[in-house]
């Protein structure tokens, strides 16, 4: 995480968060919109605290933290106490989450988002007067607007759905009013190319890390 040099994608992220918001939508107008909620939130953040390496990759590893503890709490909804924390343990030190988990790109929040999504509807089951079918309409939302193909998990969740559809027949509308917020929402258009730079300087000083040197300029590349 504290490694001075970004990574390829890393400098992409770099690059459109200095920009102003209205650089960045005229940007996500023709690529990259894939990634534009991450890019817009992003442009907060380093408002905030800089856009040092430890500062753009700080969010992806706060919400790795998040989603462990998410986990957890699915499998303490499942399988209990034990089986919860174990849960969260083994997705902590996996290694793809670790490598997502030090990274300044939106893949961290994706799955916090899912997991959260996930956590959400079983509330909601267990609970079904209870609001948490909004949360968990709203979190789908927000997991399509950063990754829209994250909405794959949707199918698993029907299968829930079905499971506990015997038993109150309401959770049929519930599930298309949720779906039905999803289809409405903007992360269902736009544009889906993505874009990579070489050859960015690095970072500059912010209030977690010492200023890195300067080399060339961007070169941008648009990839299919």
């Amino acid at each position: 995480m504290t490694d001075s040099l970004l990574g390829r994608d890393e400098l992409v992220t770099w690059d459109m968060v200095g920009r102003d918001t209205g650089r960045i939508l005229a940007t996500l107008g023709n690529v990259d919109a894939v990634h534009g909620t991450y890019y817009l939130l992003m442009r907060g953040w380093v408002e905030l605290f800089g856009d040092s390496v430890v500062s753009l990759r700080l969010p992806s590893v706060l919400a790795v933290a998040a989603a462990a503890a998410v986990i957890a709490l699915i499998g303490d909804r499942f399988f209990g106490y034990r089986a919860g924390i174990l849960a969260g343990l083994l997705f902590a030190i996996s290694p793809a989450v670790s490598r997502y988990g030090q990274e300044a790109r939106s893949y961290a929040l994706v799955i916090l988002a899912v997991a959260l999504a996930t956590l959400l509807l079983l509330r909601a089951l267990d609970r079904p007067r209870s609001p948490w079918g909004a949360g968990y309409a709203l979190t789908l939302v927000l997991t399509g607007l950063l990754r829209l193909i994250a909405l794959s998990v949707v199918l698993a969740h029907a299968c829930l759905l079905v499971a506990h559809a015997r038993q109150d027949r309401s959770l049929w509308w519930k599930a298309a009013s949720a779906l039905a917020a999803v289809a409405g929402s903007p992360c269902s258009a736009g544009p889906r190319r993505s874009v990579s730079c070489t050859g960015c300087r690095r970072p500059t000083a912010g209030p977690f890390s010492p200023s890195p040197r300067d080399c060339s300029p961007p070169r941008w590349v648009a990839a299919p």
